[in-house]
């Protein structure tokens, strides 16, 4: 049973848009489920960066390759910034990496329309009062015009 609407497909194709909501809705979901969960930021969001910290996610577009007539396999890249404050060791930093790593890792959506092909945390270090890892989620799926 597929966790998306069948209303989003047409012929076994999904657009940007739809990829982008479906990859947000996981990770909002993923990271709800966490006790005491840090404030998501989606992009074109404002916030003021509280003191606990924060995560901004991003999902965004790399390019696409043409599969057929009318027909692109597309990829793109979700970031998951995770911000902690400094001083709290690698612990919070560490379990949400562990969420969305279980939330993406080997996922596929409707008969691999849509799939995801890796996951991979990244320290950036520190970033004003904040600690940076960021979890890169790598994606594909199948379009046609």
């Amino acid at each position: 049973m597929s966790d998306l609407n069948p209303n989003r497909f047409n012929n076994a194709s999904i657009t940007q848009l739809t990829a982008k909501q479906v990859l947000t809705d996981t990770f909002v979901t993923a990271i709800a489920t966490m006790s005491n969960p840090l404030l998501v930021v989606l992009q074109n969001q404002q916030h003021n960066s509280p003191a606990e910290g924060y995560i901004q996610f991003t999902v965004r577009g790399a390019g696409s390759a043409k599969t057929g007539y009318g027909s692109y396999s597309n990829v793109g890249l979700a970031t998951a910034d995770i911000y902690v404050p400094i001083g709290t060791g690698w612990g919070l930093s560490d379990a949400i990496h562990a969420v969305i790593e279980d939330a993406f890792l080997d996922k596929a959506w409707e008969f691999n329309v849509m799939s995801i092909t890796s996951v991979v945390p990244n320290d950036v270090g520190q970033q004003g009062g904040y600690y940076l890892t960021q979890v890169d989620i790598a994606y594909r799926y199948d379009h046609k015009v």
